[in-house]
């Protein structure tokens, strides 16, 4: 269900324009104290606690109108858009976020990691594996985890790279002994390297 509904949006997903497009005529469903928008956001996270992101979108994009510039902001909407399926709009909000988001606010990369996180995860969900790979990598360059070599090792599985996707669960299990995850992950890629060897040999006696 979720790729059907990620195969009808629209397939550029960096087209920054389509932030603008929201319908304008959203109407608050609560009161809110006007003379402090900055609480919008959090009556926004309130509804997504509450798996209510209908309601949730239309206080991040109030909150939005008078923090324009606010890479949280974006960072929260995407993450609303993520809960709808909206692959493309939540890639289109991230990239927005990376864009206002500041090196001297985020000195460690905190924040940007966070971003990059979520964005490497989107561009798996529309199947865009290559940019995911050079999402999670950078994620590395800032700070090795086991979790990213994880994904990226996915991504590699999913584009039938069986060598480069065990290379990476190897990393992750270097930096995480215990991570069964990629063990399993790794066990799978080692069985269809089995198969395929026996296939291979199987075709050669033809």
């Amino acid at each position: 269900m979720a790729e059907n509904i990620a195969q009808n949006e629209d397939q550029n997903g960096n087209n920054a324009n389509q932030i603008n497009q929201e319908d304008n005529n959203f109407v608050p469903i609560l009161n809110y104290d006007a003379t402090n928008p900055s609480s919008l956001i959090n009556i926004s996270r309130d509804f997504m606690h509450q798996k209510k992101y209908n309601k949730a979108l239309v206080y991040i994009t109030l909150f939005l109108k008078s923090f324009p510039n606010s890479f949280n902001g974006f960072y929260i909407k995407s993450q609303i858009y993520t809960k709808l399926y909206r692959g493309n709009k939540a890639l289109v909000l991230l990239n927005k976020a990376l864009s206002l988001l500041k090196v001297q606010d985020d000195p460690d990369h905190i924040q940007e990691i966070k971003i990059l996180n979520c964005r490497g995860k989107c561009l798996i969900f529309l199947n865009r594996l290559d940019e995911a790979i050079e999402t999670f990598t950078k994620i590395n360059s800032y700070q090795e985890d086991a979790k990213y070599y994880l994904k990226i090792g996915v991504c590699y599985y999913n584009k039938q790279k069986i060598d480069e996707a065990i290379n990476n669960y190897n990393k992750a299990i270097e930096l995480n002994p215990a991570y069964t995850e990629a063990y399993f992950n790794k066990g799978i890629c080692l069985c269809n390297q089995k198969k395929k060897k026996k296939q291979l040999k199987f075709l050669t006696k033809q």
